[in-house]
């Protein structure tokens, strides 16, 4: 039997999980778990050969009598079972409190890897590796069982969390999006909404945004997915991802890097939806937020621009992403506030009317419509129509020190007083 360890950087009490399994099980093998690496992990299953595997944290102590009780509780196993959750206990008999739903014991092998992309998902699927198995499990829900089973000799140890890791908040936000399911379609509509999504060298964060959009409520939206001549992996699984088989999303491609505005304009020329929503290849939305975005620009018709608040997670450098809260966008925003002020408001979705009207995003600015195109269209639109807030936090902001806008505060002094006489507004 394969045993597998969730251990962290807590190795004192792995080795006592690890010292229990062997005691009672000494031919399993044993896997520990330092960080919740999915590449590693699928492959540890393709090869072990094992039907089934079991899932520890560390502390959990395996009780004399554990393997005559498996067994048995694996015989009565249906075959649409993907394996069993067991009804742990704490020490004085009562079952532990958690904040997180209890990840099932025993998982069967078949079912894991029985997907299109081969398991667990990687980074550059899921960016919050501490997630894996309850995404894993979640999405199992819905084509198989996971029966609870009560009585199996097994204590589980409180799991430790991290002091910066708000853990219910977390979770609150994430566990809509792990267990988003793909909308289906039934009939080619026409689009409300054209999302565009701009890439340049974002092959390892781009797949998350992408499913963000694919488990939306609402199912009336295209995705138009600009590569602007990446020299990353961004091609290979723009052409072999099975995400992106959907067909109502659309792939174009530069030859060469044009800058943002440019993307921008590509998509925007060929947009279908009445509205056109921003997503940076490194953010993502709600799982509702098309819909409620949807809900405010038919309340408004004559609102040039919707936006709304957004969530932020502050990007270490190991890539691991800590929740910072909700940043609530100015209610009423003027031209002056935002280039005062220019803070990104994200959601961002434009009337596409409007934006042809206006000639699309301009790219005559001193930096070639490389840097600050959001503040630009704002402003623009904003001379012809008021904008509209949505109170709520319906965008995923991922803060990030190497991100094009964090790297160039300095040059918006200059491009500022060219927005500032391309508009003849005076400071």
């Amino acid at each position: 039997m394969l045993f597998l360890i969730r251990s962290g950087t807590d190795s004192r009490s792995s080795n006592h999980t690890a010292s229990s399994v062997k005691s009672e099980w000494p031919d399993s093998l044993i896997v520990r778990l330092d960080q919740e690496d999915a590449d590693a992990l699928n492959r540890i299953l393709c090869t072990s050969g094992e039907p089934f595997f079991i899932v520890l944290g560390a502390g959990d102590t395996v009780l004399p009598g554990f393997r005559a009780a498996l067994k048995q509780s694996l015989q009565q196993l249906e075959p649409s079972d993907a394996g069993f959750i067991a009804q742990k206990e704490s020490v004085n008999g009562v079952q532990a409190d958690r904040l997180l739903p209890p990840l099932p014991l025993v998982w069967r092998t078949e079912a894991v890897l029985n997907r299109d992309d081969g398991g667990f998902q990687t980074m550059t699927q899921l960016p919050f590796p501490s997630y894996i198995f309850h995404e894993r499990m979640l999405q199992l829900k819905r084509s198989w069982n996971w029966p609870v089973l009560k009585g199996l000799p097994l204590y589980q140890a409180a799991q430790r969390t991290p002091s910066w890791m708000q853990l219910d908040r977390e979770w609150a936000l994430l566990a809509p999006i792990l267990a988003g399911e793909r909308q289906a379609v039934a009939q080619e509509r026409e689009p409300v909404i054209s999302v565009v999504l701009c890439m340049y060298n974002a092959s390892d964060y781009m797949l998350w945004a992408v499913r963000s959009v694919l488990i939306q409520t609402y199912p009336d939206w295209e995705l138009i997915l600009v590569d602007d001549g990446s020299n990353d992996a961004t091609d290979m699984v723009l052409k072999s991802n099975p995400l992106l088989q959907d067909t109502r999303i659309r792939m174009l491609s530069h030859p060469s890097n044009l800058g943002k505005a440019a993307a921008l304009n590509t998509a925007l020329a060929c947009a279908r939806g009445r509205w056109l929503l921003e997503l940076d290849a490194d953010d993502w939305l709600c799982v509702d937020a098309l819909e409620t975005l949807a809900r405010g620009a038919l309340a408004n018709p004559e609102a040039g621009a919707i936006y709304a608040d957004q969530i932020e997670w502050l990007e270490r450098h190991n890539k691991q992403l800590v929740l910072r809260g909700i940043a609530r966008a100015c209610d009423t925003p003027t031209i002056h506030h935002l280039l005062d002020r220019p803070v990104p408001l994200a959601p961002r979705m434009y009337r596409t009317a409007l934006l042809r009207k206006l000639g699309g995003w301009l790219t005559d600015d001193p930096y070639g419509g490389r840097l600050y195109e959001d503040i630009q269209m704002l402003v623009r639109v904003m001379e012809l129509r008021q904008l509209y807030r949505i109170p709520m936090g319906l965008y995923h902001r991922r803060l990030r020190a190497a991100s094009v806008s964090q790297q160039n505060k300095e040059r918006y002094g200059i491009w500022k007083r060219w927005m500032t006489a391309k508009l003849s507004i005076r400071d």
